[in-house]
């Protein structure tokens, strides 16, 4: 699989090419609405994402009240069953930890209450796609970390489908690096892929594994990269032309910057 993001690898300069937006401390909703009449400020749509703004929020709380207390129900009803948490900590940064619903689940009712672990944790980031695929950042200032989480609405219900976590670096790269370009534009050319990489498809409430990205070759995008420590990133990329919107989460292990999967919300 081959592409780039707007001209072939030859001509590709990505000073010139690579639209990039840093976007630290946002609550933004994006309607692709692309080909019809309907407009982001049209009354329907504005009443639809601000239900969905509390349906998510009241998911969120859910999920930290359960971890806090313990609570399996809650945290239960929370995840997808296909839910995962990634992250690079305690591997040495050689590799990125993966843990399914079932073990985190069963890790948190072993250990009991987490005293406080909600505690000054807000909300950095909230973004809905198409009213099925939200990305959620949460902060925790006190301990310079940041929580990502990928949302999913199947049969009306939002769920979470992945956690993703690192703990900011003492002093880390505000702006993205030429390592990272470059691995993000190796990731649109069909390389560098984690071995437990997985796409997933959002699309009129089915959730869909995908063997491969099906996207990464596709010549219009709209690239953002919408948070960056110097251990993680998160780029969105928006495909006008298809009504999709993309995400991928890279991680920087010791070996350099990894893609670690991709999540998609495909408007039909």
């Amino acid at each position: 699989m081959s592409g780039n993001i707007l001209k072939s690898p030859r001509h590709f300069t990505m000073r010139n090419h690579l639209l990039i937006f840093i976007c630290f401390f946002s609550a933004q909703v994006f309607a692709q609405q692309a080909g019809n009449k309907d407009f982001i400020f049209d009354p329907a749509i504005t009443q639809q994402y601000r239900t969905s703004f509390d349906e998510i929020i009241a998911v969120m709380a859910n999920y930290y009240e359960g971890v806090e207390y313990s609570d399996r129900e809650k945290l239960t009803a929370a995840f997808h069953g296909s839910w995962q948490m990634r992250d690079n900590d305690g591997t040495d940064n050689n590799f990125i930890h993966i843990e399914d619903k079932q073990t985190f689940i069963e890790r948190v009712e072993n250990h009991g209450n987490y005293e406080d672990y909600a505690s000054q944790r807000k909300i950095g980031a909230l973004e809905v796609i198409h009213d099925q695929l939200a990305f959620v950042r949460i902060d925790k200032s006190p301990t310079r970390s940041a929580t990502l989480f990928f949302l999913a609405k199947m049969n009306g219900v939002w769920m979470i489908i992945d956690k993703l976590w690192v703990y900011q670096e003492e002093n880390y790269n505000a702006l993205p690096t030429n390592e990272l370009l470059t691995s993000i534009q190796n990731f649109y050319d069909g390389q560098g892929m984690d071995k437990d990489f997985d796409s997933r498809l959002v699309s009129d409430g089915s959730y869909e594994i995908e063997v491969q990205s099906q996207l990464a070759d596709h010549s219009t995008k709209l690239v953002s990269i919408l948070g960056v420590y110097d251990r993680l990133a998160v780029v969105r990329t928006d495909y006008p032309l298809l009504n999709t919107t993309a995400y991928i989460v890279l991680f920087r292990l010791d070996s350099g910057w990894t893609v670690a999967c991709e999540r998609i919300s495909q408007k039909k």
